[in-house]
């Protein structure tokens, strides 16, 4: 299991490094945010895998991921889109994340227990505002060269973890809880998934061209 987890780290690193070289690239959008999104869920790997054994602050750190990480990823597809019912559905999806996040917080120690079923959910809103902006950008001809659009390529690197995440998260909980070797199995293809995530959001900043941020 160790070589998969460091593969996953790896693969997030190269995303983060990519996102710096290419920073070039979109700087001057509000896309700018990946930037320190990408080297946050990094670092936050990092301290969680190889640096820290206290299971408390492990918690505190998964789950202060759980609420900031879903969080940033709708507010930047929100960046990105301009019709307003599309605008006004992420920022429902958003207002829904938060809400489910403080319920949890509010039922469930977030100090000695991960908040999982917010997560869940809020990767499932992230599907549906990564989904709503193809179909805006589809619908309106906004995009003029699609395998070049840099945003594009994050939106399904982030998709492939999310699509993936929920239905893996469920069979962990409910359906294989006592094999252990599927278990194992479920968790290996979890990483595999990371690594494609994230190396997918690396070729898009390579491939991807200078972007401009569209008025709002």
């Amino acid at each position: 299991m160790q070589n998969y987890y460091t593969a996953a780290s790896i693969a997030e690193f190269i995303a983060a490094l990519s996102a710096t070289i290419f920073l070039f690239k979109y700087h001057k959008t509000k896309l700018i945010w990946l930037l320190p999104l990408l080297w946050y869920i990094l670092l936050n790997e990092l301290l969680c895998q190889y640096l820290l054994e206290s299971t408390s602050i492990i918690y505190i750190l998964y789950n202060v991921y759980s609420v900031l990480v879903p969080l940033v990823i709708m507010a930047l597809v929100l960046t990105q889109v301009k019709q307003k019912k599309t605008k006004l559905l992420i920022q429902l999806m958003i207002s829904v994340s938060i809400i489910s996040n403080i319920i949890e917080l509010l039922i469930f120690n977030p100090l000695q227990n991960l908040i999982s079923y917010s997560f869940t959910l809020s990767s499932v809103l992230i599907i549906a505002a990564l989904l709503s902006y193809f179909v805006e950008e589809l619908k309106g001809n906004f995009i003029t060269s699609p395998k070049k659009n840099l945003f594009l390529w994050v939106c399904f690197g982030f998709l492939i973890f999310h699509i993936s995440y929920p239905v893996l998260i469920f069979a962990q909980k409910y359906l294989v809880t006592e094999d252990m070797q599927v278990m194992t199995a479920l968790y290996k293809i979890h990483l595999v998934l990371i690594c494609i995530s994230y190396l997918t959001i690396a070729f898009g900043f390579y491939w991807g061209e200078k972007v401009v941020q569209k008025p709002n």
